[in-house]
């Protein structure tokens, strides 16, 4: 991995992300800054001779400041922050209040994307967080599991085309299918949530579907799966989580891997190749 020599500054919110962008950072003898939000930065973030500092969310200002005296220049963002908040006017700062009211509406991809414009407007740049920690990027094909049957292959790419769609629109990235009929759709419930949503419709051995969406901004959101996911949709009846190659994460890394072989839960990446010519790993079952 190539990471500039210059310091990095990491703004630190929900999941297990940060955490693997910290290590990878690390691992390059970069040096490192991390902005942890307060009630969403896992606490593990802060060890002894890290450059730590806690943020409330609704404080913009002290964020900036922060960063700026930190010497940090290249930032990069990971991990999510409790979207709710953005429904409430509490402990929000001056500086957060006019930054909101700027934005044309509160989608995900309007807030974060105004947030990044807002970063490079003083000074800062920001990294694609993709790039930060390329190891975590599946290439296309049948990852871990039960080898996915033809059946199962065709729901996948019907569900891919959903949820280009869905990822489009700024919905959502995942949508779970079954038999060629979409079961449920993301929304601000998270990923997790929508697979056992399904399960719960279905009865289980539904395909899970999550892309990137046409025009995804890497540099503040990456769709990420992991052994949560696995457990979500296992418990949920089990089947197949497909995945977009090149344009995801996966986390958890073996353990990931071998909670799809202990479940029975199919793993795959599939790409734009794979759902135009159907060249795929596939057993030999067949819809009835």
């Amino acid at each position: 991995m190539t990471v500039p020599s210059e310091k990095i500054g990491l703004l630190a919110g929900l999941s297990d992300l940060p955490l693997e962008v910290v290590r990878a950072v690390e691992r390059a003898g970069t040096p490192l800054f991390v902005a942890a939000f307060k009630g969403a930065a896992d606490p593990a973030i802060e060890v002894t001779g890290r450059d730590v500092k806690w943020f409330s969310i609704g404080r913009l200002q002290a964020l900036l400041d922060g960063l700026r005296a930190s010497g940090a220049r290249d930032l990069v963002l990971a991990g999510k922050l409790p979207h709710e908040v953005l429904f409430s006017s509490g402990d929000f700062d001056d500086r957060l209040v006019d930054f909101l009211n700027s934005l044309p509406d509160r989608r995900g991809s309007s807030i974060l994307g105004g947030f990044v414009d807002l970063l490079i407007s003083e000074g800062f740049r920001v990294r694609q967080l993709i790039e930060t920690v390329p190891e975590l990027v599946p290439e296309a094909g049948h990852l871990a599991g039960p080898l996915p049957t033809e059946a199962q292959m065709e729901d996948a790419r019907f569900g891919w085309r959903i949820a280009k769609t869905i990822a489009g629109l700024d919905i959502g990235q995942t949508v779970v299918v079954k038999d060629l009929a979409v079961v449920s759709v993301e929304g601000m419930e998270g990923t997790d949530e929508t697979v056992t949503r399904a399960g719960s419709i279905t009865g289980g051995q539904n395909i899970v579907v999550k892309v990137s969406s046409p025009n995804h901004d890497f540099r503040f959101d990456v769709p990420t799966v992991g052994p949560g996911t696995v457990s979500s949709l296992s418990a949920s009846g089990g089947g197949v989580l497909a995945v977009e190659a090149g344009r995801c994460f996966l986390m958890g890394g073996d353990n990931l891997f071998r909670e799809c072989a202990e479940k029975a839960v199919s793993l795959v990446a599939l790409d734009e190749t794979d759902i135009s010519q159907g060249q795929r790993p596939v057993g030999d079952d067949t819809r009835a």
